[in-house]
């Protein structure tokens, strides 16, 4: 029989709020899980969900790694695979960066204070659309307009470059 709780059920024994002959039945061995925000590498855990949701290996960026080191998930596994479904659905080629991560965040309640450091890096503010615009003329305009280098330099698929430009109506210099 497995069972969790967030709270010590001997505290709600004693209390007399959960019944002994149960509590005793329950304990026959415990395991402490940690939160995700005490563990070490829950980039494993994240990839492990990435190939349940996809069927196939996920890999992240270097940033992407250090982002999800970064996040409290405060509802743990349940919130991690949201944001990860989202960031999934953004990604191109299997691989998520930290843009995708970044556009998965925005609307989840993610940016809440961690109270103790798990990483020392400070988590950076979500981009926005003109800041994806500027990114990606900086790395085509630096590249020379070589499309598959600036996809390289962004860590974004040819094709997520290609569909960005013309979601931005960027039209390449004559």
């Amino acid at each position: 029989m497995v069972s969790t709780s967030r709270k010590p059920l001997i505290d709600a024994v004693n209390a007399g709020h959960f019944r002994d002959d149960l509590f005793y039945l329950l304990t026959g061995s415990k395991v402490f899980l940690p939160p995700l925000r005490r563990r070490e590498h829950p980039e494993v855990l994240a990839q492990a969900l990435c190939a349940q949701l996809t069927g196939c290996n996920v890999t992240f960026s270097a940033e992407a790694k250090d982002a999800l080191c970064r996040l409290p998930f405060h509802g743990n596994v349940r919130e991690m695979r949201g944001v990860l479904q989202n960031a999934l659905a953004t990604a191109q080629d299997n691989r998520i960066n930290l843009l995708d991560l970044q556009q998965a965040c925005v609307d989840a309640p993610l940016a809440s204070a961690i109270p103790e450091p798990v990483c020392a890096i400070v988590p950076a503010p979500p981009v926005t659309a003109y800041d994806e615009r500027s990114m990606i003329l900086d790395a085509l305009s630096n590249s020379r307009w070589n499309v598959s280098e600036a996809a390289r330099v962004l860590g974004m698929g040819r094709a997520t470059i290609n569909r960005k430009l013309k979601m931005y109506e960027i039209r390449r210099p004559t």
